[in-house]
């Protein structure tokens, strides 16, 4: 915690930090302050100083999806139209942005990512990376690299893509890599695939009591989708349509707690015993616990394979190094949560 908290004074920032709630599910909120005014905030989840040092990480990571951090020397314009017939080809923001202008558009540069390494450099959109950079504040920004695009009538389109925040760039590449593949998780089960539901009879005794605990604040069943197979990685969505919880891990157990203790986090969960139709649809799959384990790089590498098993690619740009690694990573071609209005 003390090096977090150590980059967080580098960069000349406060980190505030206070308990939102405690028990199965405690969670922190984190708020960056500069002389006092708020400049990010993000929730932080576990046990103990867990949380606290999570919630710094993803405040640090949304700090930096901001346009506030970018320099003209960090964007190059290129005519959408390029883009389109490169590596982000599968891409749907990028192939809109082709279909609507034939004008340059700000791009920022990736990396491949490679289970050895970075591999070449792809221009990415910069309207894709970082949340305000269309905004009406940055058209100085955008005008001095030579991008004119209205980018107000194009309309806002869902990224495959997500940030992660470490003390390493391999450990903040594979947070970016779960958080995507949640996306993924919870698109998967609006596919309209043959859902497979988890038997709770085979859990193991606290699985089973948090899976008791997540149906008790739901107010009535839970139930918990397997989505492994679709993902490649154990994976699982708990809860139905008006509260989630997801959990991507290459720990079964992890994967399972994750997504419990999210539903537990949510405001407000509908017991799954009012959609009867997932039910009947589903098959019954047993918990196999698996409990595997793994350096942050070998983590990575998994996630990658996982990937190319699904003939997908990954690219990386650093925002920041230093104590604290912030990254984002786009997978062209992956689902994301387009369709899903309560999460």
């Amino acid at each position: 915690m003390d090096d977090v908290l150590a980059e967080v004074a580098e960069l000349g920032l406060t980190a505030k930090l206070t308990p939102v709630a405690e028990g199965i599910a405690a969670v922190s909120r984190c708020d960056l302050l500069r002389d006092g005014v708020a400049l990010s905030a993000g929730p932080g989840y576990g046990a103990g100083e867990s949380a606290d040092r999570d919630a710094v990480l993803d405040a640090l990571s949304r700090r930096f999806g901001g346009a506030a951090w970018l320099r003209p020397a960090d964007v190059r314009a290129v005519p959408a139209p390029e883009l389109a017939t490169g590596p982000l080809a599968a891409d749907e923001t990028v192939c809109a942005l082709a279909r609507y202008t034939d004008l340059p558009v700000g791009t920022l540069a990736y990396r491949r990512l490679l289970a050895a390494g970075l591999g070449p450099v792809a221009a990415v959109p910069a309207v894709l990376a970082i949340t305000d950079y269309s905004r009406a504040g940055h058209l100085l920004l955008r005008h001095s690299v030579g991008d004119v695009v209205d980018y107000d009538a194009l309309g806002t389109r869902p990224a495959a893509s997500a940030w992660g925040a470490a003390t390493t760039s391999a450990e903040a590449t594979v947070r970016a890599l779960t958080g995507l593949l949640d996306h993924d998780a919870h698109e998967s089960m609006l596919a309209g695939t043959r859902p497979a539901l988890l038997d709770p009879a085979g859990l193991p005794p606290d699985l089973a009591a948090l899976l008791a605990a997540a149906s008790l604040a739901a107010g009535g069943p839970v139930r918990v989708a397997d989505l492994t197979a679709q993902l490649g990685v154990p994976a699982y969505l708990a809860g139905d349509r008006a509260a989630w919880g997801a959990g991507v891990s290459f720990s079964r157990r992890r994967a399972l707690t994750d997504a419990l203790t999210g539903l537990l986090r949510s405001r407000a969960a509908t017991p799954a015993a009012r959609y009867p139709a997932l039910a009947e649809a589903a098959e019954s799959v047993p918990f196999r616990e698996n409990n595997l384990s793994g350096t942050a790089p070998e983590l990575l590498a998994e996630f990658l394979d996982s990937l190319a098993a699904r003939n997908l690619t990954a690219y990386l740009r650093e925002h920041h190094t230093g104590r604290v690694s912030v990254v984002h990573v786009l997978v062209p071609g992956l689902r994301c949560r387009e369709r899903l209005t309560s999460v």
